[in-house]
């Protein structure tokens, strides 16, 4: 029941699962609720009788919704407003923390404190000048808004993706850039042949979290 060195007791198995079950509840149940309503006809919606079973299986909710929402036209310019950012958020910040990890300047603690400042800076304190500034450039309500700023290291916590490159390509061993220069490749090569590469988890990680905050962007 409780257990050796070398196999987990029947009773602590019991407890890591109930917990684990208990937990994927609270967070299933609100999804399978919701997925539940959405097959049931007004009828049902209305009969408080009808919980969790609707009666029938009503695909007209799903319909009404596209149509109302034009959902395809709707998917693939929220696909276009995020998928466009998040690229040019890679581009620019893999190259901000390749240049921080690897090129020693003059101020480049204090470059890496300002950015760390911006990501805890409050956005609704640079709301309105924000605001102003991209109505002076005739850019509010066009995709150059997200672009132009993810561009230049400035996108949707962008701040956080740089230190996420910098900190995976300070892992980088000197030694194989090194090795690499003297085979006569220069930095870009180095970079994407070397550095890039060994980056593919900040890839992966800055690609899906910069993809769903600018899908859920709407300020």
């Amino acid at each position: 029941m409780l257990g050796t060195k070398e196999r987990q007791g029947f009773l602590k198995v019991f407890c890591i699962y109930a917990l684990l079950i208990c937990i994927g509840f609270i967070y299933l149940n609100p999804i399978l609720h919701m997925i539940s309503r959405s097959f049931m006809s007004l009828n049902d919606l209305l009969d408080s009788s009808v919980n969790w079973i609707p009666s029938a299986i009503d695909l007209s909710n799903y319909a009404q919704a596209a149509k109302s929402m034009d959902f395809w036209r709707s998917l693939g310019m929220s696909i276009i407003i995020a998928g466009v950012p998040t690229i040019c958020n890679l581009i620019s910040c893999a190259v901000i923390g390749y240049g921080l990890a690897r090129f020693e300047f003059p101020g480049r603690n204090v470059v890496i404190g300002i950015i760390l400042f911006t990501f805890i800076l409050p956005t609704q304190i640079t709301m309105i000048s924000t605001y102003l500034l991209y109505t002076n450039m005739g850019i509010i309500g066009t995709l150059w808004a997200f672009v132009l700023p993810s561009l230049l290291g400035m996108g949707i916590n962008a701040p956080i993706f740089i230190l996420i490159f910098w900190q995976f390509f300070r892992q980088v061993p000197k030694v194989l850039i090194e090795a690499a220069q003297i085979d006569g490749a220069g930095y870009l090569k180095s970079f994407f042949k070397i550095s890039l590469p060994s980056a593919a988890p900040a890839i992966i990680t800055v690609s899906l979290f910069s993809f769903v905050w600018y899908w859920n962007e709407s300020y």
